[in-house]
C-alpha cells in the first residue's frame, strides 16, 4: 500500500491485528508523518526487495524489506509476535543506514 501511495492505508492494515500493549494512537500518526517525509525526500517509489527473514524462538518474527525510490532507499523491519497461536504485529521501523540491513 505504501508503495502505491497509500500510506495511511498500509499502516492502518498493520497494525489491525496488533499487540494490545501497542499505542496506536499515538504511534499509527506518528509513522504515517515519518512516512511520508522520508518519501518526500528521497524521490518516487520504484519497488521493493525482501532482504531477509529471522526468528527470535518461536515467538518473535522479524522481516526486512529494502524499499527503492527514485533517489535513494530505505531498509524496512516489521516485527511480529505469536503469543499463542497467531501472529500479531508488533512494530514497522525504518530508516536509511546500510546497518540496517544486517
Amino acid at each position: 500500500s505504501i508503495q502505491k501511495g497509500d500510506i495511511s492505508g498500509g499502516y492502518d492494515q498493520f497494525f489491525v491485528d496488533s499487540c494490545p500493549g501497542i499505542d496506536k494512537a499515538q504511534q499509527i500518526p506518528y509513522l504515517k508523518k515519518q512516512t511520508d517525509t522520508g518519501l518526500f525526500l528521497y524521490g518516487k517509489v520504484v519497488g521493493h526487495e525482501f532482504v531477509k527473514e529471522e526468528t527470535s524462538g518461536s515467538s518473535v518474527l522479524r522481516l526486512v524489506y529494502l524499499l527503492k525510490s527514485e533517489d535513494y532507499f530505505t531498509v524496512w523491519n516489521f516485527y511480529f509476535y505469536k503469543p499463542k497461536e497467531r501472529w500479531l504485529s508488533a512494530g514497522v521501523f525504518f530508516n536509511s543506514e546500510l546497518s540496517s540491513l544486517d
